[in-house]
């Protein structure tokens, strides 16, 4: 569970990181004027192109171990079909 933890949270780190550069950028190209519905979206999809290659490294930390974890569930359902 640590794995989902670090890697939601570095997510969310992103998301709010680059909704405050959009928002302040929009701020200041517009003289303080900021269109909040805008800033979230474009913010939103900057965010989810860049976590790509930015949060890989934690994406397959993350894989790997709910594989880890569907196996034994799945070799606990065999070993309880053979008793």
């Amino acid at each position: 569970m640590k794995s989902f933890w670090t890697y939601t949270g570095l997510r969310i780190l992103l998301f709010v990181a680059t909704f405050a550069v959009v928002a302040g950028v929009w701020a200041g190209v517009n003289h303080g004027d900021v269109n909040w519905f805008w800033a979230l979206i474009v913010s939103f999809l900057a965010s989810f192109l860049m976590a790509y290659p930015l949060l890989m490294r934690q994406r397959e930390e993350f894989a790997a171990r709910l594989q880890v974890r569907g196996d034994r569930m799945v070799e606990n359902m065999r070993s309880g079909e053979d008793d």
